[in-house]
């Protein structure tokens, strides 16, 4: 009889390995999204302090340009398609900032070269303020499209 019982178990927990008794898709996704996300915010801070040090515009883009290309290689395979897709499009957004960055002038002799040239082509400013505004539209696609990163986490328990 403890033979057959022994079987008996022996096969249960073999059928249980075999079919995944570990954990659900849903906490496997849920565990990858935290995971990205615990990273991505390590990195922010430091982001942050690089922008507000750095000693040029050539200086902020390129840690911008660091920083993205640290989350770009996460592996980011147990997360939902949604997810990865939402994310990369906030890692584009930083991207886009940076090369922002790098159209305004870096000092003053770049500003004045660039500001003449930018008036004789029509823009009594120098282009400026078409450049700020460039700029803001960036930091605004760099918070919407992380809202959205976070609010399709939070659809799979992933919040921080």
């Amino acid at each position: 009889m403890n033979a057959v019982l022994n079987v008996a178990v022996f096969s249960v927990t073999c059928l249980l390995v075999v079919t995944g008794c570990g954990r659900s898709e849903t906490e496997v996704h849920r565990d990858a999204i935290l995971k990205v996300l615990q990273v991505d915010k390590s990195h922010g801070p430091q982001v942050r302090a690089s922008l507000k040090s750095a000693p040029s515009l050539a200086d902020a883009a390129d840690a911008i340009n660091r920083y993205c290309d640290e989350m770009d290689k996460l592996d980011m395979s147990q997360c939902p398609a949604d997810f990865r897709l939402a994310f990369r499009q906030h890692i584009r957004s930083w991207r886009s900032a940076g090369a922002t960055l790098l159209k305004m002038p870096d000092g003053f002799w770049d500003g004045l070269l660039m500001g003449t040239v930018n008036t004789l082509t029509g823009e009594l400013d120098g282009g400026m303020s078409r450049l700020a505004s460039e700029y803001k539209q960036a930091e605004q696609a760099i918070k919407e499209t992380y809202n959205e990163a976070e609010r399709i986490a939070a659809q799979y328990g992933a919040v921080l």
